[in-house]
């Protein structure tokens, strides 16, 4: 009886411990993925109230149990509680508390390989007192340099399709080519010239949130442009020199730098670098090719200055500046914008069922590059009156009990999170709600833009449901600058924020902004 109990109990600690690892591979590979396998957002992350809490997420301390457990001198006495941590880990492993990887080819191998080394370092540590506390230490170190070994191939294998993709592009010599980067407002730009220039060319674009090297050198390969007319494609980076290997590999013959801004600032770590390396999109256009940027943001005059060399248009508010595209008016109404530009001496009235005036900006960059191409203005004005606006980026949507949800989900940014806020002050709805996780990556400047957005959350919003730990206490901050009292919610459990929002929307009457990565069941419903 007792060899029966000492090999159930073994068998159970063997099931514990296979149930710990995939636990541990599945969850800390689901955060690598999310941050593109790149070390510094890794890092940022982990440094983070949100890292802190993942790090003491219950699977994350299996294997110091297992270790205590394996060394505890009665261990045959000891099944039942082993048969109790093997359920609990069970459930965990089931359970849609545990965010899981999308499933790839990159994924399943970095698994697989983490899998089998972190199986036969069990052995290894034997050797050593407390072998599962040691390995427990070690097994995120270990787990995040397999992850950038892996990066080597990776980059190869990017390197290989950047090149493929390069020379078949090449022998599409009728396809004309814009680029399109800037900290914020480059997809809804995009879009919205795609929509535009669709009207009168075959036009193609990326699909959805596609803009790093690798997936628009993917995306050449896949598609056919030998029935297109023009390819707008949108850049992205996270690093100096990623927007130059996407501008040498697609050669624009117009570029568009949206804006500058902090975005990402904690990866880059200075502004200046950020602005270098929006800078690369222009510094790849041919002669006599044409730079679209906005002359009222500092750092994109700066880049002017660089490239005086180029064809340059320019948009803006500021008459001081001299932009070639002076927007001389921009309002808010209840069913979209409407402003006026003032083009070579001409004024432009526009109308758009868009939300949110800096979208003006993004009108102005579309109609220097349409008529670049080829369009007249008047045309250009029609199509922009159909315009829609891309999905997730401060969408206006009706619901039945007079209720309206702004959806701002996307990636959030300082500028854009104040402009959604000024568009719920419009609505008509009783009460105004925004739910919010704050906004990532932005360095030092974290603090700063989270009080300015937390004051005018107060000056406007009757609540505000904080998501998210990380700043939270900024917003608050800024907050309470606003000299208004509003109901302050901290809830970080998603099911209990879908609750929240469900009985919101149930209430009626109620105005409710989603502002950055709320979760997927709310944005599902809408």
């Amino acid at each position: 009886m007792n060899n029966f109990i000492t090999l159930l109990t073994l068998l159970i600690f063997v099931g514990v411990t296979l149930n710990t690892m995939v636990l541990f591979i599945i969850s800390w590979l689901y955060i690598f993925q999310l941050k593109e396998y790149r070390y510094k957002r890794i890092l940022d992350f982990f440094t983070s109230k949100n890292g802190i809490q993942f790090l003491l997420r219950p699977e994350n301390f299996g294997f110091p149990l297992i270790a205590i457990l394996f060394n505890f001198p009665y261990i045959d006495e000891l099944w039942p509680v082993a048969l109790v941590i093997f359920i609990w880990m069970n459930v965990r492993l089931f359970s849609k508390k545990i965010s899981r990887p999308v499933t790839t080819k990159k994924a399943t191998i970095i698994a697989i390989v983490a899998l089998i080394l972190f199986y036969y370092s069990l052995y290894w540590f034997n050797f050593v007192d407390y072998p599962y506390t040691l390995l427990y230490l070690l097994l995120p170190v270990v787990y995040f340099f397999l992850v950038q070994l892996f990066q080597i191939p990776t980059y190869a294998a990017k390197r290989y399709y950047i090149a493929k993709a390069t020379k078949k592009l090449a022998t599409y010599t009728n396809l004309r080519v814009i680029g399109i980067t800037g900290s914020y407002g480059k997809t809804s730009t995009r879009n919205f010239l795609v929509q535009v220039l669709s009207t009168q060319y075959r036009t193609v674009t990326t699909p959805k949130n596609i803009n790093t090297e690798i997936g628009v050198a993917r995306f050449i390969l896949d598609h056919d442009f030998s029935s297109d007319d023009i390819f707008v494609v949108e850049m992205g980076a996270y690093a100096k020199g990623e927007i130059k290997l996407i501008a040498d590999m697609v050669q624009p013959e117009i570029g568009i730098i949206t804006t500058i801004g902090p975005e990402h600032l904690a990866l880059f770590g200075t502004i200046e670098n950020i602005r270098e390396t929006k800078a690369e999109l222009f510094g790849a256009l041919p002669k006599g090719g044409l730079a679209i940027t906005n002359a009222d943001n500092s750092y994109c005059r700066e880049i002017i200055k660089a490239n005086k060399h180029l064809n340059i248009q320019t948009f803006g508010t500021s008459q001081l500046q001299h932009p070639s595209m002076l927007i001389t008016h921009a309002q808010q109404q209840k069913d979209g914008i409407i402003a006026t530009f003032n083009y070579e001496g001409q004024d432009i009235d526009v109308s758009a069922p868009l939300f949110g005036t800096h979208n003006a900006a993004n009108i102005a960059a579309v109609l220097l590059a349409a008529e670049q191409i080829g369009m007249k203005i008047v045309d250009i004005v029609l199509a922009i009156q159909t315009l829609i606006s891309p999905p997730h980026r401060l969408h206006r949507i009706e619901k039945t009990g007079n209720v309206v949800v702004l959806d701002d989900s996307y990636n959030s940014n300082p500028e854009g999170f104040l402009e959604a806020i000024d568009v719920l002050a419009m609505q008509e709805q009783k009460k105004k709600v925004v739910i919010t996780r704050g906004m990532l990556e932005l360095g030092t400047k974290e603090e700063e833009e989270h009080v300015a957005v937390g004051k005018r959350i107060g000056e406007v919003a009757d609540m505000v449901i904080i998501i998210s730990a990380d700043n939270a206490l900024h917003i608050k901050q800024g907050i309470a600058t606003s000299r208004r009292t509003i109901e302050i919610v901290d809830e970080y459990d998603m099911r209990s924020v879908v609750a929240r929002y469900r009985g919101i929307i149930e209430a009626g009457n109620v105005a409710v902004l989603l502002e950055n990565r709320v979760p997927d069941i709310i944005t599902n419903e809408l």
